[in-house]
């Protein structure tokens, strides 16, 4: 029976840890010239969310990671959540500087260049790969307008019969951001694809995992991990796993030097702005995960009280401050604060927003809103009151109020829906530039004289 050989390399969930891409440039390059030496063509993968969640972004806003991708050479990315954490700052940046395509079956755009598939040929043989982007993203992030969402499922069946229709013969692969259960589950419903290089959920497979025919891949989490597959594809559709490597980057020693100096250089950068001194706590400040889900901290107070002040510095009658709590990642330890400690507390760089909003929006909100945080807002007796001139009085349905609230909870995400209907009166600046600045005015370190 007739066959061909191909081989895959897959990352996902990078989130901006750049640190091990020497170690990765390396690794590619050898095994793209052993392929190479037998004639098996080698592509390059990514499932999503290369970006957000470490301090390179913070510093470079994506553009590091697309240079390194670039230079690496990958031959398509799928769509994460996490590309959408600021809007439109990312996907208009792969639009514009990305030498690779990007796919995504369920999502549709006139603005942004996506692709619903896309099309290799390997030994006159047509292979097809597509993508699904989770529809959390409109919840956890915030996706341009401009971007259509669409049920992955639904629209990777219609994709798959459109191209079935034209090329009976096809092989399908899906770069997936859905999660690992979601891609088991996919499994049972699409009966196409011979592989799926999966992401979101983080999950360390060390080998592949077959589910109805389909193999199931997925490297982790920050870029510690790649897979190396080498599939033997048949005629009549089926396929082989000839050999799969799983490669942890902690563990390698090899590294590309010119690489390494550009990683080097970015790691100064980091150092220098990261190891600021900006504060001396007295006491912990408490923002894990399960006491946030109980109510506020001392933590998610310090915060609301920096975005507070930082709206009443506007000269505005500004009544009160409301965020949503899963955007605290870390504690503050007493003591020495660094500017890198303020990043832990809040990765995601939010913009900071002083908006004006009707009583019965800010109401709605609330009652729908997942884990609100809030200075200034007390319910009581099923009835809301803020904080006005120094007392609490009661939310009236028709009057308007200043709050500072962040990008996330204006555009209605995490089901705070209502907000979309308030009105953006002045951007803030960034929540960590925000706590940063209010730590180093109300807890300086000691002068050392």
């Amino acid at each position: 029976m007739k066959y061909f050989d191909i081989a895959f390399l897959h990352t996902n969930d990078v989130h901006s840890y750049v640190e091990s891409f020497g170690k990765k440039f390396k690794f590619v390059e050898i095994i793209r010239e052993e392929n190479d030496r037998k004639n098996i063509p080698t592509f390059l993968v990514d499932c999503g969310d290369v970006f957000s969640g470490s301090v390179y972004f913070q510093l470079f806003h994506g553009d590091e990671e697309i240079k390194l991708m670039n230079k690496m050479k990958y031959d398509a990315m799928a769509l994460g959540n996490h590309e959408f954490d600021n809007g439109d700052l990312v996907i208009k940046k792969l639009n514009q500087n990305a030498n690779f395509p990007l796919v995504a079956t369920n999502l549709r755009s006139e603005e942004f260049k996506i692709h619903s598939s896309l099309e290799w040929e390997v030994g006159g043989h047509k292979i097809f790969v597509l993508g699904a982007t989770t529809l959390d993203t409109m919840n956890t992030a915030t996706p341009p307008d401009s971007i259509q969402f669409h049920e992955p499922i639904k629209a990777l069946k219609q994709e798959i019969k459109a191209l079935k229709s034209q090329f009976p013969n096809a092989s399908f692969i899906l770069l997936s951001h859905l999660g690992y259960e979601e891609d088991i589950a996919l499994t049972k419903e699409i009966n196409d694809f011979q592989l799926i290089f999966g992401s979101h959920t983080h999950t360390v497979l060390t080998q592949p995992v077959m589910s109805n025919h389909t193999a199931i891949f997925q490297a982790g989490k920050y870029g510690q991990y790649m897979g190396h597959a080498h599939i033997r594809f048949y005629e009549n559709q089926s396929f082989e796993i000839l050999k799969y490597d799983f490669i942890n980057f902690e563990e390698y020693s090899e590294v590309d030097e010119d690489v390494q100096r550009h990683i080097n250089s970015l790691k100064e950068i980091k150092t220098q702005k990261f190891s600021e001194k900006i504060a001396v706590l007295k006491e912990d400040f408490d923002g894990e995960r399960d006491s946030l889900r109980k109510g506020h901290t001392n933590l998610s107070q310090l915060i609301l009280q920096a975005l507070l002040q930082a709206g009443k510095k506007t000269g505005l009658n500004v009544e009160a401050a409301l965020f949503n709590g899963g955007g605290i990642r870390a504690s503050l330890p007493k003591g020495e604060v660094k500017y890198n400690d303020v990043f832990n507390v809040l990765p995601f760089a939010k913009r900071i927003l002083l908006v004006e909003i009707l009583g019965i929006d800010l109401k709605e909100a609330l009652k729908t809103g997942m884990n609100p945080l809030s200075y200034g807002i007390k319910m009581e007796d099923d009835q809301l009151f803020i904080l006005e001139k120094n007392q609490f009085e009661l939310v009236e349905d028709s009057k308007k109020y200043y709050i500072v609230t962040n990008d996330f909870v204006k555009n209605g995400k995490d089901y705070f829906t209502a907000f979309q209907n308030a009105k953006t009166i002045q951007d803030l600046g960034l929540d960590i530039e925000i706590l940063a600045n209010y730590l180093k005015e109300n807890f300086k370190p000691p002068v050392i004289s």
